[in-house]
Parts: structure tokens; sequence; C-alpha cells
């Protein structure tokens, strides 16, 4: 796939969303309309230039799912209450600011910095009260201090930084395994086998088909915060997470791989190395090939438990179909970028 195929795959993405979207914001087709079908949404139609749409949906989410202590609810998923909690969060914070809305970014972003762990600088995997330890993790830390870059909150984007490097040394080198969180105590988090959370908590680096967006969403991060500091430790950080990936499996032909792709092609956008944007547009061919004519994706299908499109549309067909209308445009503009030298 060439990078100007990429584009227009996103751009389709856009349109199939912008064709179902509502004057108030809300989805047509979509029954029992949950949190979880709207908060990728402003930031993948932001990217694909469609402010406007972007305004409506930020609209319909300040007037149902935002609370007044600047959080988003109800959640409906186990991995948007236990696992990590501030994922969808970070993605409204980042949302907004893209087309500045700032009756919705400040409040979000007072909510989410008040959820960092003073000692390591992680964020937390639930939401917790104030004062209180509690387990931290890679995918909370990571979006989390993508809002707080967003937002200018420099010095807490560093703390999960730091974390992150910290948390990659703690790793056993010839260990199977990688551990995504750790304990209030700074201990890593070993969830035992049979855990509902095990999937987003321990990556197994001989298996396939693993929660590749814990190392990958830790990586775009990392390389965004070298970008805004200069500081080589984070680009060297970035660097490891995306080494870890490249012994797994199959790391990017999976329906979390995409997060990794936008750091690799920001990686490619920097340093002009070939192999990172073979692996962003191998990725993007990936999610391209799983597209349907219309422009959307269908979640079922991605995650392989279906074969067809249901009858009716659900809420995380708008959730996969914004996410990767979102790296796609992504991984386009900056390989387009660089490319353009």
């Amino acid at each position: 796939m060439e990078a100007k195929q990429c584009w227009e795959r996103a751009l389709a993405g856009s349109t199939w969303l912008l064709q179902h979207q509502r004057a108030d914001g809300s989805w047509e087709g979509l029954t029992n309309a949950q949190l979880s079908a709207f908060y990728k949404g402003s930031w993948a139609f932001a990217t694909t230039g469609q402010p406007a749409s972007a305004h409506r949906l930020l609209t319909y989410v300040r007037e149902r799912f935002m609370t007044s202590t600047g959080d988003f609810v109800p959640r409906m998923n186990v991995v948007h209450q236990a696992a990590h909690y501030l994922y969808i969060n970070a993605y409204l914070v980042i949302g907004s600011m893209a087309v500045g809305r700032y009756e919705v970014a400040v409040p979000a972003m007072h909510f989410l910095t008040a959820q960092q762990d003073a000692h390591s600088g992680g964020f937390f995997s639930a939401q917790t009260l104030p004062n209180i330890p509690s387990t931290t993790d890679t995918i909370s830390t990571a979006a989390g201090g993508l809002a707080c870059l967003a937002t200018g909150h420099i010095q807490a984007a560093c703390r999960a930084g730091e974390y992150l490097a910290l948390l990659l040394e703690q790793q056993h080198p010839v260990s199977s395994y990688f551990y995504t969180a750790l304990m209030p105590d700074g201990s890593l988090a070993r969830v035992a086998s049979e855990s509902e959370l095990r999937w987003w908590r321990v990556i197994d680096l001989h298996a396939p088909d693993q929660c590749w967006y814990a190392l990958g969403l830790p990586f775009a991060f990392l390389v965004l915060l070298y970008q805004a500091t200069d500081q080589m430790r984070y680009r060297s950080a970035a660097e490891a997470y995306c080494a870890l990936l490249e012994r797994c499996v199959n790391p990017w032909e999976g329906p979390s791989s995409g997060k990794a792709a936008w750091g690799c092609a920001m990686l490619y956008h920097i340093t002009g190395e070939t192999r990172y944007r073979a692996i962003a547009l191998k990725v993007a061919r990936y999610i391209a090939d799983h597209q349907e004519t219309d422009g959307h994706w269908v979640m079922a299908k991605m995650k392989g438990t279906s074969g067809q499109a249901a009858a009716a549309l659900d809420n995380a067909d708008f959730d996969v179909t914004a996410e990767y209308t979102l790296w796609l445009g992504l991984i386009a503009t900056h390989v387009l970028a660089r490319d353009a030298v």
C-alpha cells in the first residue's frame, strides 16, 4: 500500500462516519447508543478535515455523557472500567483540543491529571480516589501522557514517560512475557491466568494475536514526547518498545496494531529510516484489507468472531471505524510529509 492510498482509505472511513451523523451529533442507525461509539470520533474527524462534524459529536458527548467533574459516563465494558479507565478520557481531550473545544478539554484534563500517581508518574488503570495508591499500566499512562502533551502539561507528560521507561527496565530481559502494569508498591503486576484482565496485562512474546497496543501506544507516545522535549532517553525508550514488538509473532497483523504503526510513521518522518515506513504501511494494508466497500469496519469481523456484517450496526462498529480512520489518517500524513522531502 502507498501512503496516498492510505489517506484515501482514511477519507472513506471519515465519509462513512459523516454520512451516519445526525445534526445533533449522534449516529444514525445505532440503537442503545453508548459512550464507546463516540469517544474516538472527534480526533478522527479533525485528522481527516471534518472539524464541523467533530464539533457536533463533542456537543452530543458533552450533553449526554460528560459529568460536572470532567469525567465521561456510563462505562459499559470492563476494558473501560478496570483495564484502562482513562483511555476514553484521553481521546476526548485530544479531540477537543484539535478543534478548540476548551469547555470539554479543560475540565476533562482536570479529571485526568488527578488520576496520575504522585510517586511513579503512571496513570491509574481504574478510577481512583485522591491519595489512594492503585494499579497503573502502560495503556492508561500512554493515553494520559498523550492528553498531557495535547494540553501543554509537559511536566506531567515527562513523568509518564519516565514511568514507561522504568516499567520497561523492570522486565526480565529473557522472559517470554511482558507485564504491562505495576502494583501500588511498584512491583510488576503478574496477573493470574484466570483473570479477566490478563489479555491487557500480560503480553506473551511467543504467541500470536496479543494486546499489541499495550506496547504500541507507549511507543507512539514516547516518540511524541521525544519531539516535545528533545530528550534522547525518550526516543531510546520508544525504540525499545518497538524492538519488543519486533520480537513478537505477528505484531503488525492484528486489530490492535494501528497504534504502533502510527509510532513507526512518526519515526520515519523524523529519521527517514525506510524500515519504519515499511512497517507503518504494512499495518495500513492490514487495516485497509478489512475495510468494507462502503468505508466502515465491522468489529466482529476484525476480531474474527463473525464472517459477515450484522444486520444492524452496533456501538463497536462506530468505535472501530473511528479508530481505523484515525490511524490511517495519521500514518498517511506522516509518511507523505517525509516522502515529499
